[in-house]
């Protein structure tokens, strides 16, 4: 076994090597009580080796269950992905409490599943700012490129920008999302781009108490808070421009089947093609109701057709679309 010692600024974090896969260890214990410390760019380049190349049996991970805290702000700019695949195990798993601290990141890469946390699966983050650019393939986050996870409280002030499936806080996956926000420009050079999340793949997942203040920008399927999706989305917050030539919305880009928008407010200007909505681009069910109701649009919403102040496209199925609040005079009447 060889022993290597990182040590920067007195703080030290030790890299321990097994075979070809590692293991890390902090100051700490990483239990909840006595959570490992986070306290340099090493430290999580020794984390991000340490997951990437678990040796633990599939599904579980090196960091199944075990608890992480950032201690200080990260300046130094780290460019490792923590997590590369949600599938054999290869996830972040554990609890990482960022403590309301900053990390700078410059992660350009040409891979899918991209972000501090390319992939966390049953995992918990909170307590978190990003700051910088985060570039990838596809299945791009500010926080986290693929999730199955819970994250509350994290702010992302990156630039974003991916092809697909690119998102301020989540690039692609399920998450219950509360108490987050999106600063940072959102660019998808193709399609699925949404200030909190870029595209919601599993209809358990909530997005609630959310803000984006960043840009959003697409092909096709872009929304201040979703670019498409399933799912709740509840009290959320849009003062963002949002663009796409099609599929494009104040909160959500398409909101398709098994979704329920309620209670958001989108003040951006939002402009496209087709199927440009203040609310939603185009709303969807196949087999369950999908439901727009109590939300309020204060934006101007320009677009060639299909083109309301709250939604743009109806389509088939039980949809509702009730008791929403807009004007006339900034928007035009909804078709």
């Amino acid at each position: 076994m060889h022993l290597k010692k990182i040590i920067k600024t007195k703080i030290v974090c030790l890299l321990f090597l097994v075979s070809v896969s590692s293991y890390s260890a902090w100051q700490g214990a990483g239990t909840q009580a006595d959570p490992w410390q986070i306290t340099s760019r090493q430290c999580l380049e020794a984390l991000a080796d340490s997951v990437n190349n678990s040796t633990v049996p599939s599904p579980n991970n090196w960091s199944t269950g075990k608890h992480f805290m950032l201690m200080n702000d990260i300046i130094d700019t780290v460019r490792t992905v923590i997590g590369i695949s949600t599938s054999g195990g290869i996830s972040f798993q554990g609890h990482f409490d960022g403590q309301n601290f900053e990390i700078v990141l410059g992660i350009n890469s040409i891979n899918n599943k991209v972000g501090l946390f390319g992939a966390a699966w049953g995992a918990d983050i909170s307590n978190l700012i990003t700051k910088g650019y985060v570039v990838g393939a596809g299945i791009v986050g500010g926080v986290v490129g693929e999730a199955n996870c819970i994250i509350i409280n994290v702010t992302n002030n990156c630039f974003v920008t991916g092809t697909t499936r690119v998102g301020g806080i989540v690039g692609y996956g399920g998450a219950i999302i509360s108490n987050s926000t999106n600063n940072g420009k959102i660019f998808a050079t193709v399609s699925q781009a949404g200030g909190i999340f870029g595209s919601i793949g599993a209809g358990g997942t909530e997005i609630t108490n959310c803000v984006n203040n960043g840009n959003v920008i697409s092909i096709t399927n872009a929304g201040g808070i979703s670019g498409i999706g399933l799912g709740t989305v509840e009290n959320c917050i849009n003062t963002a421009e949002i663009s796409a030539d099609s599929l494009v919305g104040g909160i959500s880009g398409h909101s398709a089947a098994y979704n329920t928008i309620l209670n958001n407010i989108n003040y951006g200007f939002v402009k496209g093609n087709s199927s440009v909505g203040g609310i939603s681009g185009r709303i969807s069910s196949s087999f369950s109701s999908s439901i727009i109701s109590n939300n309020s649009n204060f934006g101007v919403v320009v677009g060639e057709e299909n083109t309301g102040c709250i939604v743009g496209f109806k389509g088939t199925g039980n949809i509702i679309i009730e008791n929403n609040h807009y004007d006339k005079q900034m928007c035009g009447e909804e078709e």
